[in-house]
């Protein structure tokens, strides 16, 4: 991580010392110091020994002058001085050098448990804060060409800051949120992101990012109200984003840690203790921590309903409850807030697609009936900034409810006792009228049975299926069920139903009317699966006639097969707008 001795040489040989020594006396009263020039840039004008190990325990004469050295220069970024600024460009690799030995020695490699070691501690700690603004600062007062040739100059320091971050996240180190929320803010910067990308694999296999990140979730999740660390969930999930932008797998590592659960958590936390915040920067810091679980979750709705269905669980709609107490007589204003109302309105118009999945359905049904208990939509009504929000669950709660009714009609239905896997089902050949309790494959949650009987007369023929299955655990949606299918296949029928007469007034000819399932209806990147309904011979003059309809998952992958129908597309987005008819060729 430190490269070889004689480019590290090099930096401090190319660097003018009497330069630096007249730019820091020239600032030198606005310092914390009382050291001459050359008594602070002293102990910085060698390299560190490779392989240098400083004593944890007992901080030596050495180590405290070697940080108390960058601490006082490093403070000059601070100042509204030019040449403050200038001086920490001139030692910024000294410094960085230097303090990589010190995190080596009193992070990475060892924890202090001494009083002494401890407090070094912390002081590296706010040196390393001091020295990740430098570059930030650079860009503000000058240039982006700036700060690249400031990065540039100790390509080593962000890559180790970055092992670090993930040291301190596996500690559970208050330190984590404030220096991984430094270091992040560099990303916008392509030679930082670059430094940091090619840095990843090394620390992915020297650290479980994904179990240490989901571990600190669930740590300060623990905490009490009075006990949460506000920075520490931006930073958090910060990291997360970042990581997954560099290694996509460890998306499904982290959704296989029920990290969706904890996000909704979160979620429900920061909007609880938002009326509480006295500061305009902790209503940011908490808006923040909101609109990140907000996004996560919704993004991870393309990948399928499972996620949805745990974002429930940990009653992300719940959260919204808390909203009209802060917005009727907030303590403070942010211009985040906004984004809070937004980013909710988009998770629950995200529900509103996959009401047409049992799972989805009851969880909806219960946890908007729980909020309105809360009394929600009356105290929202008289809240202007609220009105879309309240709109939007509304809208959620008659739809759930219209597509109740038609799920109700079809458990009546025949087609109902028809969802049991076992081909051998004896109430597929004498359907009963009355409600059957499915049960689902506890492995797969796809396959169905109306019994025990039928499950292990079926279990030989869907084992192998079922061990190679989508799975949560795998961090992998589940695919529908064969209850779920069937009920799809039922609102299509009905749809086809009512529009057979104007199709078949245009054509006599065997008709198609085409469905769309989608994924993120709402973005560029569109994925349409067309749904063909064929009909065969001659129109349908009853309702029991509708059963000749046969769907397919993708039009290159036809999911209409001898052993059953099965959707592959693992998200359903149910629209009738696309209906039309062609002759079949």
């Amino acid at each position: 991580m430190l490269g070889d001795q004689n480019s590290r040489q090099e930096i401090f040989l190319c660097r003018g010392h009497e330069e630096c020594k007249a730019l820091f006396e020239a600032i030198s009263r606005s310092l914390p110091t009382t050291l001459s020039p050359g008594e602070i840039c002293a102990p910085l004008l060698s390299p560190p020994p490779p392989n240098l190990r400083y004593d944890t325990s007992v901080p030596e004469y050495r180590a405290k002058s070697i940080l108390h050295s960058i601490h006082v220069i490093s403070r000059a970024v601070t100042l509204e001085e030019p040449r403050g600024l200038e001086l920490v460009k001139r030692l910024w690799g000294m410094m960085c050098a230097h303090t990589i030995m010190l995190l080596d020695s009193f992070v990475v490699s060892g924890t202090p448990t001494t009083p002494a070691g401890r407090d070094f501690q912390e002081r590296v700690f706010v040196a390393v804060t001091y020295l990740l603004l430098v570059p930030v600062r650079l860009v503000m007062q000058y240039s982006v060409r700036e700060q690249t040739a400031l990065i540039k100059s100790y390509p080593d320091f962000l890559p180790y800051i970055f092992q670090v971050v993930f040291r301190l996240a596996q500690l559970h180190h208050p330190w984590f949120g404030t220096i991984s929320m430094r270091l992040l803010r560099l990303d916008d910067n392509s030679l930082a992101d670059s430094q940091l990308r090619a840095a990843f694999p090394d620390i992915k296999r020297q650290y479980d990012i994904p179990n240490i990140c989901v571990g600190l979730l669930k740590h300060e999740l623990a905490k009490s109200d009075s006990e949460l660390d506000g920075y520490m969930f931006p930073s958090l999930l910060s990291v997360m984003i970042i990581c997954i932008k560099y290694d996509p797998d460890i998306r499904e590592e982290l959704l296989s840690r029920n990290v969706i659960i904890y996000l909704s958590e979160t979620a429900l936390r920061f909007t609880s203790v938002l009326r509480f915040c006295k500061s305009t920067d902790d209503v940011d810091i908490a808006c923040q921590a909101i609109v990140l679980s907000c996004d996560f979750i919704y993004a991870r709705t393309s990948g399928g309903f499972t996620w949805l269905v745990q974002a429930l669980d940990g009653r992300i709609l719940q959260s919204i409850q808390h909203l009209p107490s802060f917005f009727s007589t907030p303590r403070t204003y942010s211009e985040e807030l906004p984004d809070i109302v937004k980013r909710y309105h988009r998770v629950v118009s995200a529900l509103m697609p996959f009401l047409i999945l049992r799972s989805v359905l009851n969880r909806v049904l219960r946890e908007v009936k729980e909020l309105k208990d809360t009394g929600f939509l009356q105290k929202a009504a008289s809240l202007p900034p609220l009105h879309d929000l309240v709109n939007a669950v509304m809208a959620l709660d008659r739809e759930a409810w219209r597509i109740k009714l038609l799920m109700y009609e079809f458990d009546d239905g025949d087609e109902f006792a028809m969802c049991c896997l076992n081909r051998t089902c004896p109430r597929k050949k004498a359907p009963e009228k009355k409600r059957i309790k499915y049960k689902r494959c506890s492995r797969c949650y796809g396959a169905t049975y109306c019994s025990r009987k039928c499950q292990a007369a079926c279990w030989e023929s869907h084992k192998r299926l079922c061990i190679k299955s989508n799975r949560p655990e795998l961090g992998q949606s589940y695919l529908l069920s064969m209850l779920d299918e069937g009920f799809i296949r039922f609102l299509v029928s009905r749809e086809i139903l009512t529009l057979r007469d104007e199709l078949w007034r245009k054509t006599s000819k065997t008709v198609i009317a085409e469905f769309d399932f989608r994924a993120e209806p709402d973005l560029e990147d569109l994925k349409v699966w067309t749904l063909p309904a064929y009909y065969h011979e001659k129109p349908p003059t009853t309702e029991s006639a509708t059963s000749a309809v046969w769907l397919c998952g993708t039009p290159s992958e036809p999911a209409f097969k001898e052993d059953g129908w099965s959707l592959k597309a693992p998200v359903p987005r149910f629209f009738f707008s696309s209906i039309s008819q062609t002759p079949r060729l």
